[in-house]
């Protein structure tokens, strides 16, 4: 709890949050740049960033016959996702032997009195519309990397604390309430298909495509057949900036 308290009494949770603000601030305006100037990608040699736009096709898919494929196919119980709040209470009764208890998830609920915080991002977006692109880029990295730092620090605070909580217990500190939210347990879709059987899966599993990626490559599912049970109904484009080492860009500006 000591590192907890120290984290916050020396500002670092409010600069963690600041810092997240600013990199939002500057994506934009980077952002903003690019679009004004018809670049859909783009390098910054000196800073060492790369902006650029990305389609993202959204899927509508008939999620009932996709799953009924892929039982047949024999992959369905280790490619999808349960949660156990959507399982009814006779069936979670018959599958307590098989779950996995979660660890709580340690969340911080800062206090409202933040308004020098609000000030100071107001002061930054102003500060930062009046940089030129170079300065942009340039304090975005500083954010970047400042931001991981803490982050990275905050993560391990909350490691080290979650089995010093009791479950559901709430502490008040002086910058606000640490919460030690129960999780709900881990049923795996082997356990469930075992117990409960190829229905059960259907009704309560969702396929996750990361999963069945694995299954694609090893050529168990092929691509061709997933795509009968999908259709693309929208392209998005995703704005990405990130920092690029000088090898490897200067391999992507040959290409």
């Amino acid at each position: 709890m000591n590192s907890l308290k120290f984290f916050l009494d020396n500002g670092k949770y409010l600069a963690k949050i600041e810092a997240s603000k600013q990199l939002d601030i500057l994506r934009n305006l980077i952002k903003q740049f690019q679009v004004e100037n018809n670049l859909r990608k783009f390098y910054w040699r000196t800073e060492g960033v790369a902006g650029y736009f990305e389609s993202i096709r959204i899927f509508e898919e008939d999620k009932e016959a996709l799953k009924d494929y892929l039982m047949q196919v024999g992959v369905l119980p280790v490619v999808v996702d349960v949660k156990w709040r959507n399982i009814v209470e006779s069936d979670q009764k018959l599958l307590q032997n098989r779950i996995l208890p979660q660890c709580p998830i340690l969340r911080f609920t800062p206090n409202n009195n933040m308004q020098d915080s609000i000030d100071r991002i107001i002061e930054y977006n102003e500060k930062a519309k009046k940089l030129n692109l170079s300065e942009q880029l340039t304090e975005w990295k500083a954010a970047k990397n400042k931001f991981a730092l803490l982050q990275f620090e905050w993560e391990t605070i909350r490691k080290q604390l979650q089995h010093k909580l009791i479950p559901g217990e709430k502490i008040k500190l002086d910058q606000g309430t640490i919460s030690s939210l129960i999780q709900d347990p881990f049923i795996s879709g082997e356990s469930l298909h075992k117990l409960l059987g190829s229905n059960a899966v259907e009704k309560y599993g969702t396929v996750n495509h990361s999963k069945l990626m694995i299954f694609m490559s090893r050529g168990m599912v092929k691509k061709s057949e997933l795509n009968i049970y999908r259709r693309i109904v929208d392209i998005r484009l995703r704005y990405v900036l990130k920092v690029i080492k000088k090898r490897t860009l200067s391999t992507d500006m040959s290409s």
